[in-house]
Order: structure tokens, then sequence, then C-alpha cells
């Protein structure tokens, strides 16, 4: 049941990581000349950035349960590892991010990690 909780919370990271993505895209932090309140403000108004804080949120509550039941030496590696995948492989097939050959013995490495350290 923990596991599944898990890999629920990691999918609310995944989806969060994703949704700040595409809200931060057209924001520049540095060279717009508006006042930091004002950006601030933009920031708090756009919809991927308010779903990516609603996101996290929920990954946070359900990370949260896992732990109180999970060794946080089990929980904490499997997250980051699944996150880890997920993200790269969303990146590579639908954000046209490069795939490297060092990347793929990377992400196959992660994969033979964590699966030592579930089992």
């Amino acid at each position: 049941m923990y596991k599944l909780l898990l890999a629920v919370g990691v999918l609310c990271n995944v989806l969060a990581q994703l949704l700040l993505k595409q809200g931060m895209k057209n924001f520049d932090t540095l060279h717009n000349g508006q006042s930091l309140v004002v950006r601030a403000l933009s920031l708090a108004r756009n919809p991927f950035v308010l779903g990516a804080l609603l996101s996290y949120g929920a990954g946070f509550a359900l990370y949260s349960l896992v732990i109180s039941k999970m060794e946080l030496s089990r929980a904490y590696p499997a997250a980051s590892v699944m996150a880890i995948l997920l993200l790269s492989l969303i990146s590579m097939t639908f954000l046209n991010e490069v795939v490297t050959t060092m990347k793929i013995f990377g992400l196959s490495f992660c994969i033979l990690g964590i699966l030592m350290v579930l089992y």
C-alpha cells in the first residue's frame, strides 16, 4: 500500500515539475524592468505555477504518510530515482531534450540501484 502511495506522490512531484517548467517559460526575472512585487504577483496568477504548488502540496502530503510507515532509507531513494527516471523520460520524449549514451547509462544505473535498495 505504501509503495503505491509513494508512486502517486512521485507522480504529483513530476507533474509539479512539468507545470512549473511551463509556467516559468516566459518569466524573465532579470531583464524585464518590473519590480519584484509585480513579478511575484504575476507568478501568483499564473495557473501553471499555482497547479505546481498544489501538486507539490499533494506530493508532500502523500510522502509524509509514506515515511510515517516506511523506512526513510528506502522511501527517499525510491522517490528520488522514480522522479529522476520519469522526468528524464518525459523530457526526452515530449520536451525534445537530448538523449545521449551517457544519459541512458546513467538512468540504467539508477534503475539497478533502486532495485537493490527496495528488494
